[in-house]
């Protein structure tokens, strides 16, 4: 009995030293601030461009990033086409007191206009995880003006000539003519005048209208000698052919989709082969444009005389048949 209660007795402290480790609260050490960015190249583009999107993250060193699965927001996502950029690839920076910096690039094509002109398209970004702390973009919305191809989506505004007040003319010096030269110079007069109002009338004629086909043949033909990228020929080819049936069928192609014009197209009682035909030329300029599958050199002169081909089928004075 005497040793139990020695031992115990040698225990107690040893035990109560255990307990306060246990219990009491070690110090916390206090958390690296992050801080997420969202940086665009341009606030300005038309549609066969793109936005270059770079994300940034500052944070404690060996910092893990969890994206979420849609970055885009609902609103941004029904606008915007993201796709990685610079190959996929995070580049990780060393920082001062002991952080890193974490970047990645994403390439976002539009999918519409701005409507109406000059106003930005939406583009916000979901929340992103670091080290499993919600961590929100700054900005949090950041916004694109997307313009039509070839020009602004408004039209430039026109500087009115100034209006300004009769103005007199000086009095006429009177003319002292000889009797025996009047008939002449009347007579030169008068022809003078008549070679005057031949010639003006000549030079005010309207010039002949070129035909729909000629212009749409040439502006394919001045295309396919130019060296744009392969992106801007596929849309270019669906522009100047949407602008050849807006001319020649009265159809309001340009501002229809795909399956809109083929719809009106039916309606006017168009042929089952060229609107097949048609229907080819259009589905791969969009694939092109809206899902990225995008044609080889060979492939877009293809596609430049198939469109040549089918101009000059339905560009009759009959119309298709």
């Amino acid at each position: 009995m005497p040793r139990a209660l020695a031992w115990m007795e040698m225990s107690m402290p040893r035990a109560l030293a255990w307990m306060w480790f246990c219990l009491c609260p070690l110090p916390v050490a206090a958390q690296t601030p992050v801080r997420a960015t969202a940086e665009v190249n341009t606030t300005r583009i038309t549609l066969a461009e793109s936005v270059r999107l770079t994300l940034t993250i500052e944070g404690p060193a060996n910092m893990t990033v969890e994206l979420p699965p849609q970055l885009l927001s609902r609103e941004s996502h029904a606008i915007w086409r993201i796709r990685p950029g610079d190959g996929d690839r995070v580049s990780i920076t060393p920082l001062p007191d002991n952080r890193h910096k974490w970047q990645r690039v994403y390439q976002l094509d539009a999918f519409a206009l701005s409507q109406p002109p000059n106003t930005p398209l939406p583009l916000t970004l979901q929340p992103v995880w670091v080290n499993r702390q919600q961590v929100h973009w700054e900005p949090e919305w950041l916004g694109v003006v997307v313009d039509r191809i070839g020009g602004e989506s408004a039209p430039a505004e026109l500087t009115p000539f100034p209006i300004t007040g009769i103005e007199e003319l000086p009095p006429a010096s009177p003319e002292v003519a000889t009797p025996t030269l009047w008939p002449w110079i009347a007579a030169a007069a008068l022809g003078a005048v008549l070679l005057l109002v031949v010639v003006l009338g000549w030079r005010a004629r309207p010039a002949a209208p070129v035909a729909p086909e000629v212009q749409a043949a040439a502006a394919l033909e001045l295309l396919e000698s130019s060296s744009v990228p392969v992106a801007q020929q596929v849309e270019a080819v669906a522009t100047i052919v949407r602008e050849f049936i807006e001319r020649r069928f009265a159809l309001a192609a340009t501002r229809l989709t795909t399956t809109e014009l083929l719809a009106a197209a039916a309606e006017q009682g168009w042929p089952v082969e060229p609107t097949n035909a048609l229907r080819l030329v259009l589905d791969e300029c969009d694939r092109a444009k809206f899902a990225g599958h995008l044609p080889d050199d060979d492939g877009c002169r293809r596609l430049m005389r198939r469109a040549r081909d089918w101009i000059n089928d339905v560009g009759r004075p009959a119309g298709p048949r």
